[in-house]
């Protein structure tokens, strides 16, 4: 280039050229064009060289060239802080002081993915929080099979997502790994509700058997430009919150997954104190859940209007506890569902309406007290998260009370076909609520409890979390934990017993009992072995159940696995027929009709109550799993548990006989 000679299109950036290039006012330059093929480049390099073009030249020259050039790359900055507390390791991450380009937003972090990671040669086992717990060895050679992946406490509603095929859920915030002698469990602190657990074995991708957890970051979301054009693009939250990721290493001096589960038990009753004591009630505790009523399309002068369905009146009710108390069932607990605001799938909790087509506010009443006469605790199940089939009449306004996702779009959730795993679109949405509305929904339905001198049961607090990307108002996931733990915290402290479904660890110390605990999680090919990790950690510090016994597509398995992992038992009841469900969307009540389960509930539940009722306030110390059907339960008094999922009998190593589909308690 001579600066006296420069084209049309180079004199117009002239000033520019001599910034860059000052040399250009004396000398004319050579310069290399950008889109020089790396090729040509390798082959100048070679005839510079045999030129005798030295390095001493090059830089010389290099000290001319007064550019600047700026990557557009993406670059990172993360701070990682690392102490020893006690024995512990803690690592910290503190969003403040991550950094990276705009157009470039951190959307995963994981933090020392490969920490114990075992070799191709070594033995050993990773611990993962499926169901109640689960093991995958080392190099078990399933390659083949999808890899490990789960969310901590389920999916965030404010993240939409197009498909499911199965939850990818957990209840815990715990993984670990054992290798020789040792092992350690990682606890994720702060952060976790951010985070999923995700484990593989070597031979796929790497010579590593690893697990670890993988945080969202920059949260994100996909729409739609316009209507004339396909093309599709990415909104991503404008900051990340202050806030910070903590992962607490607690290392066992052993290789057995019940220290690991032990460990786990000393660290949630250090960190809960008093909330999270030993139970003092004896015998094996029974949820019964009685359906209320159901919400039906019927037609009324020709419009389609939804109404109440009666399953179970109120005075109905007080006759089937009453049957049940008098032939055994005296550590019961009875979560009564579909009592107010349209049913099951009740309206925006906005006030408590009792159902009169259930017999009123005198009959639940009546109801209360002659439950509590009994000592049986009855529990007001209710939906705080949600609003389903409501509109301004029912308190809920679309415009103001939605949550958003990080799009601004409000949160409308569908349910999922479970053959194309897609939404179903056809189908009414219903709407996650602002935080400050779930708050004030819980407040209602601790009131409308305290009214009748009944307690709370919760059909999303200790399940569901979601955040809210609302942009004049953003509530973090972990915002929505703590909020839900004080909460919890609070009512707990006013006296008044509280009931969950699922039990995410941040909820359980203020629990008195737990539901629909999924004790087997999904069926993952790569998992070697079932253990009850949770449940070993939280036995005879607060009550749990699994699903309903006569709701599940196999009740004989999932008695067997609460005998295993140390459960009380559910059942759901109505005193109407399956009939009465006709035309609803409530099919899976189908198998709830009392009168014909009333016979093998009694029979199921006095058996259980008889050979393991002693044990609930237990601790368990150990558990193996001695064949690929037979495992065995132990508890600090000697009690033994065995447990046969096999079709046919068996025996185990001291002579015990276990009959097929069956257990046995050696005391």
């Amino acid at each position: 280039m001579d600066i006296n000679n420069l084209s049309k299109k180079d004199a117009k950036n002239k000033d520019e050229l001599l910034t860059k290039y000052p040399i250009m006012e004396t000398e004319v330059i050579y310069i290399l064009r950008d889109t020089t093929k790396p090729h040509i480049k390798a082959e100048m390099e070679g005839t510079f060289a045999e030129a005798g073009y030295t390095m001493e030249e090059y830089s010389a020259d290099k000290e001319l060239d007064k550019s600047v050039t700026v990557s557009d790359k993406p670059v990172f900055n993360v701070n990682v802080i690392y102490r020893l507390e006690g024995n512990d390791l803690v690592v910290e991450v503190p969003y403040s002081e991550i950094e990276n380009r705009e157009d470039y937003p951190v959307y995963y972090l994981s933090l020392l993915p490969y920490f114990g990671a075992g070799g191709m040669e070594d033995e050993g086992f990773m611990l993962v929080p499926e169901g109640g717990g689960a093991l995958i060895n080392f190099n078990n050679g399933k390659v083949a099979q999808n890899s490990y992946y789960a969310n901590v406490y389920g999916w965030d509603m404010a993240q939409d997502r197009d498909a499911i095929v199965h939850e990818t859920e957990t209840c815990y915030n715990v993984f670990g790994e054992a290798h020789g002698e040792d092992s350690f469990i990682c606890i994720l602190e702060e952060g976790a509700p951010y985070a999923a657990v995700q484990a593989d074995i070597s031979g796929r991708n790497n010579s590593y058997n690893y697990v670890n957890a993988v945080f969202s970051m920059y949260h994100r979301e996909q729409y739609d430009v316009g209507d004339r054009t396909v093309s599709r693009m990415f909104v991503y939250e404008d900051a990340l919150p202050d806030e910070r990721i903590v992962q607490r290493y607690r290392f066992i001096d052993s290789n057995d997954y019940v220290d690991m589960a032990e460990c786990y038990r000393d660290y949630l009753i250090e960190k809960n104190g008093d909330y999270l004591t030993k139970v003092e009630n004896a015998g094996a505790p029974v949820v019964v859940e009685v359906l209320g009523a159901v919400d039906k399309i019927e037609q009324v002068c020709g419009v389609p209007v939804s109404r109440p369905v009666k399953l179970t009146k109120f005075s109905e009710a007080e006759t089937i506890i009453d049957d049940l108390y008098q032939n055994g069932f005296t550590n019961m607990s009875v979560k009564l569902s579909g009592w107010m605001n349209g049913g099951v799938q009740q309206k925006m909790l906005n006030k408590v309406d009792v159902l009169s087509e259930l017999g009123g506010k005198k009959q639940l009443k009546n109801f209360i007290a002659s439950a509590t006469e009994n000592n049986v605790d009855v529990y007001f199940d209710g939906i705080t998260h949600y609003a389903y089939d409501s509109d301004i009449l029912d308190g809920f306004n679309y415009f103001f009370d939605a949550a958003r996702y990080v799009s601004k779009e409000r949160v409308a959730l569908h349910p999922y076909n479970t053959v194309s795993y897609n939404k179903r679109d056809s189908q009414d949405p219903h709407y996650l609520l602002k935080p400050e509305l779930i708050a004030k929904m819980t407040e209602n339905l601790v009131k409308g409890a305290e009214k009748y001198n009944a307690n709370v049961s919760f059909r999303d607090y200790g399940k569901d979390l979601s955040s809210d990307f609302y942009k004049k108002d953003v509530t973090t996931r972990q915002e929505a934990m703590l909020a839900q733990s004080e909460q919890l915290k609070g009512i707990d402290d006013s006296g008044m017993n509280i009931m969950i479904n699922m039990g995410n660890d941040y909820a359980v110390p203020y629990a008195d009992i737990i539901t629909n605990m999924d004790l087997m999680g999904a069926e993952y090919s790569i998992i070697d072995k079932r253990i009850p990790f949770y449940q070993m950690a939280l036995h005879g510090l607060v009550n749990y159940t699994g699903e309903s016994l006569n709701l599940t597509q196999n009740y004989k398995d999932e008695l067997l696995r609460s005998a295993e992992y140390g459960a009380g038992l559910s059942f759901t009841v109505m005193a109407e027929t399956p009939f009465a469900l006709q035309k609803t969307l409530y099919s899976q009540y189908f198998g709830s009709e009392y009168a014909a389960w009333r016979e093998q509930m009694i029979d199921i539940y006095n058996r259980y109550n008889a050979e393991l009722g002693h044990v609930f306030n237990l601790k368990m110390v150990d558990h193996e799993v001695l064949t690929e059907s037979l495992s065995c339960t132990t508890y600090e008094d000697g009690t033994k548990v065995y447990v046969n999922y096999g079709y046919s009998d068996a025996v185990a190593a001291d002579g015990t006989k276990v009959a097929a589909k069956d257990y046995t308690v050696v005391k």
